[in-house]
């Protein structure tokens, strides 16, 4: 009994350990990544990544965060290296769990911003561009997951180039520091709504006083959003694998709970069988002795 005790413990945390609320958190999470798979637009992907990431990382599964559920994930040994934690692991899922601008600024440091840049401007130079040079250029960048390069994707590179134009970016290092400055407000005290409000405003406000720094700033969402769509891939399995243990663990549960049950129940039967009748004589118990 206490082996179908312990199976029921576990089995009722994974399996009922996550609220409704959450699950619609992580839900939407995987939903939006799979939209990203067909006709990207990266730099929609890379905002859509930030407030949907920021809101799955509030999820919890028996009181524990999702960040630290990822980070016990990413901790077991021999994982692929994609798959491994690493140094940056953990501020990347902190800054998620704070909030919106705290998520994208530190993403925003995440990119490679001058590579990026020096690939963007090279293809920026080729006239007259073609849809296959620009499938050439998503193809060059290396993620574990190929980069998605249909139509929709390659207009989504011809919007970015329109926008930004074809002149040299002159902010052409991390722009993490100098996006903070636009933000108003001390980031460790605010709040999430405070967060998420500023967040939504950032892209138009930085525009409105410094049009080179929201010319690099395009770039680096662009970049973020081919980082999302690849790597939300990843998170995509391991949510799909989650679910479908949770669904496996609370048919075991209520299984294990029910052969629990029958057992007391027939032990208990056999017990009361087992007694000698109240009405019983001492004689004749007696008699019963061989």
């Amino acid at each position: 009994m206490g082996l179908l005790a312990l199976v029921v413990a576990l089995t009722a945390a994974l399996g009922f350990g996550m609220g409704a609320t959450d699950s619609r958190r992580v839900n939407a999470f995987r939903d939006a990544v799979q939209r990203w798979q067909v006709n990207p637009d990266y730099r929609l992907v890379s905002a859509e990544y930030v407030t949907l990431g920021v809101e799955a990382m509030q999820a919890r599964v028996c009181g524990l965060s999702a960040g630290t559920l990822v980070m016990g994930f990413r901790s077991i040994p021999k994982l692929p290296e994609h798959l491994a934690v690493n140094d940056t692991s953990a501020a990347h899922y902190e800054a998620f769990s704070r909030g919106e601008v705290s998520a994208y600024l530190h993403l925003a440091g995440e990119q490679g911003f001058a590579e990026g840049v020096d690939l963007f401007e090279r293809l920026a130079r080729r006239q007259p561009l073609s849809d296959e040079d620009i499938v050439a250029f998503l193809a060059g960048f290396k993620l574990p997951v190929p980069t998605v390069s249909d139509a929709g994707a390659v207009a989504g590179v011809r919007r970015l180039l329109a926008d930004v134009g074809t002149a040299p970016l002159i902010v052409r290092s991390e722009i993490g520091t100098p996006l903070r400055t636009h933000v108003a407000g001390n980031l460790g005290t605010m709040t999430r709504s405070e967060q998420g409000a500023a967040f939504a405003q950032l892209d138009a406000g930085v525009r409105s006083v410094d049009v080179e720094l929201w010319r690099a700033k395009q770039v680096n969402d662009f970049l973020a959003g081919i980082w999302a769509q690849g790597y939300g891939q990843i998170y995509l399995d391991g949510i799909n694998a989650f679910f479908r243990l949770q669904r496996a663990a609370r048919v075991i549960c209520v299984l294990t709970l029910a052969a629990g049950v029958w057992l007391m129940v027939r032990g208990r039967f056999r017990r009361t069988n087992a007694a000698p009748s109240p009405d019983a004589s001492p004689q004749s118990l007696a008699a019963a002795k061989p």
